[in-house]
Formats: structure tokens, C-alpha cells, sequence
């Protein structure tokens, strides 16, 4: 999924990424970009949970223009195909992070981190049975 292909959201206020990958600075624009498509003055809330920026990666070739595999050539296993690319990135989160400061003004809660998704999901009833919920009906 590209990001800056989704275009304006003009009434988008929470914006939740999970395991996503910011491949090129136009994703992260496209982020910024809300609040000037928004007609309700931009994004409110940010979560970013596991997104990193894409440094550096090798790729079997060959790549199109903007660095991407051209469709099929991925395929090949190792061996097959030596002509490896390498893409690397000059965007770094300090770089986005100031930007964001900058033009989003309206951003009420930002949160960035890394969940751990390996612990064991509570049912409904298992979250009302414990302490601190015991009077919630």
C-alpha cells in the first residue's frame, strides 16, 4: 500500500499505522499533507506502532525508477538472479519528525513505538472478571 496514493481524507482525524513501512518520503508527506486536505484542520491523533523507515536493503534487479522491483523479477530465487540493487534511503526520523513539527500543528496525541503482540489477548469477560474493572456491569 502506498500511502500517497490514498489522496486526501478530509475528515480524518486519527490516523493508526501498524508494521508499516515508509519506503520514500512521499509517504511521510502524505501524512503532513492532511492537514492542508483536510477541511476539519488535519490529523488530531498519530499512532505509529513498529513503522520504521527503510534505510538500506539489497534487491534482486532489476529495479524500476523510483527503486521498486519490476513486477516478477523478485521471483527468482538466490542464484538465479545476481543483478542485486542496492536502495538506500537518505530520509531518517529526525528528518520527518521535525517536518511534522512544523506543519502539523493541530496534532493533539502522538504516540511511536513497538507493541509486543506475542502476549496472550484477554476475552471480554476475562477483562471484566479482573480487579480493576469489578464495577463496570
Amino acid at each position: 500500500m502506498y500511502l500517497s496514493q490514498i489522496g486526501a481524507s478530509p475528515y480524518l482525524k486519527v490516523l493508526a499505522l501498524g508494521s508499516y513501512i515508509f519506503t520514500n518520503e512521499r509517504e511521510t508527506n502524505w501524512i503532513a499533507s492532511l492537514k492542508r486536505s483536510n477541511r476539519s484542520g488535519g490529523l488530531e491523533e498519530l499512532y505509529l506502532d513498529d513503522c520504521p523507515i527503510l534505510h538500506k536493503a539489497g534487491q534482486y534487479g532489476p529495479l524500476t525508477i523510483g527503486g521498486y522491483p519490476v513486477p516478477g523479477t523478485a521471483m527468482y530465487g538466490v542464484g538465479q538472479n545476481k543483478n542485486t540493487s542496492i536502495f538506500e534511503n537518505s530520509i531518517k526520523w529526525h528528518h520527518v519528525l521535525s517536518g511534522w513539527k512544523n506543519s502539523m500543528r493541530g496534532l493533539k496525541k502522538f504516540v511511536m513505538g513497538r507493541n509486543d503482540w506475542s502476549y496472550e489477548f484477554l476475552t471480554t469477560k476475562a477483562i471484566l472478571q479482573q480487579d480493576e474493572y469489578a464495577d463496570i456491569d
